[in-house]
């Protein structure tokens, strides 16, 4: 297997992700405070991730690379930290909730260390079928684009599950017939409530749910951080490619071979520097020939961030091909003009009173 190698960041180091070894971690009454830190720099490494496995409890560290961690139990626990452009560290601890005895301010400060990035094999189709695990990504990391490419839908599933928001898009919809003549539209306003946002269910993107209604559970990139969408999909390095001028790597996905029920198959643009996600393609695949009133669907979703790393859907375009009869066309345009965090933002500022607000 051919592998190509460049370095992220202005330091080349190679290192491998240390060893689990058990540590003492001071978390008085549960709480655990901490640090991110560059290995090299010294520097803190803002908005990284933490999550603890046990209690699926994920935290973003501040602009300044501290972290608090709350309602933890005594004994052992594990600390997953992973930061786009960084080699993740999976630490083994031993949670010490004493309340006196101990340092005034424990804290617990955790070094990465940036990597060279890995460019899998060159695949043009998905003839070998890779978990995303074996691809690379998930844990351990194999220091690839694929694993990258994940670590930037494990954000967005984090910011959607621990800092709800709502959306409010301006919707577009234009219908054509046969010949592309347009025959009807309509321009209105959409709001999304992410604690509302449906969770991929294999065998049940195509859903009719006993109604007439028929409609197709909306792709989301936060979904192939979920195990589901993991255990019934490959994963494959599929070429450079550029969005609006922007270097960029592809990464495709399709369901697995087993897999016979209407489902997503598409791509995922990374930007080739931040390692970011710039774009998402998605079209229903495994249609049945009957029984349906839809011959194709096909999404595409444009990126930004609202913070280093952290990138959240803008733009979205989706054009359905309805059988008929007649045979019609839907465009869909949703635009983002406005964003409200219900509560709790991520990237603030650890509360000096103590108060967590990374829960």
């Amino acid at each position: 297997m051919r592998r190509t190698f460049f370095a992220l960041g202005a330091t080349l180091i190679l290192s491998s992700v240390p060893a689990l070894g058990q540590i003492r971690a001071i978390a008085p009454g549960g709480v655990l405070s901490g640090v991110v830190r560059d290995s090299a720099t010294g520097e803190p490494v803002g908005y990284a991730l933490i999550v603890t496995p046990e209690r699926n409890q994920r935290v973003f560290a501040t602009a300044a690379g501290r972290f608090r961690l709350t309602g933890l139990t005594a004994g052992p626990a594990s600390l997953r930290v992973q930061q786009i452009g960084y080699r993740g560290v999976t630490l083994a601890v031993i949670i010490d909730r004493r309340t006196s005895g101990v340092p005034a301010e424990p804290e617990l400060v955790i070094s990465l260390v940036r990597r060279p990035l890995v460019l899998p094999e060159l695949v043009s189709r998905g003839d070998a079928c890779l978990g995303m695990q074996e691809a690379g990504g998930a844990a351990p990391e194999g220091g690839t684009i694929l694993d990258e490419a994940y670590k930037n839908a494990e954000r967005i599933l984090t910011l959607e599950q621990r800092f709800p928001f709502v959306l409010r898009y301006q919707r577009s919809t234009a219908v054509f017939d046969s010949s592309y003549a347009p025959i009807g539209g309509a321009i209105d306003t959409v709001r999304k409530d992410s604690r509302t946002f449906a969770t991929y269910r294999a065998g049940r993107v195509l859903d009719r749910s006993g109604t007439r209604l028929e409609r197709v559970n909306a792709f989301t990139t936060s979904g192939i951080a979920g195990g589901e969408f993991q255990r019934t999909h490959c994963f494959w390095y599929a070429g450079r490619d550029s969005v609006g001028g922007f270097p960029a790597y592809r990464i495709e996905f399709a369901p697995s071979p087993d897999v016979r029920t209407t489902d997503w198959a598409g791509s995922i643009l990374v930007d080739s520097a931040s390692m970011s996600l710039l774009k998402a393609e998605a079209r229903v695949v495994n249609l049945p020939a009957r029984g349906t009133g839809f011959l194709s669907v096909i999404c595409t979703f444009f990126y930004r961030p609202i913070l280093p790393s952290l990138p959240q859907e803008h733009e979205t375009k989706c054009v359905s091909t309805l059988r008929g009869p007649p045979k019609e066309f839907m465009v869909e345009r949703w635009l983002l003009v406005d964003r409200a965090f219900i509560g709790k933002t991520p990237g603030a500022s650890l509360s000096p009173e103590g108060d967590t607000l990374f829960r």
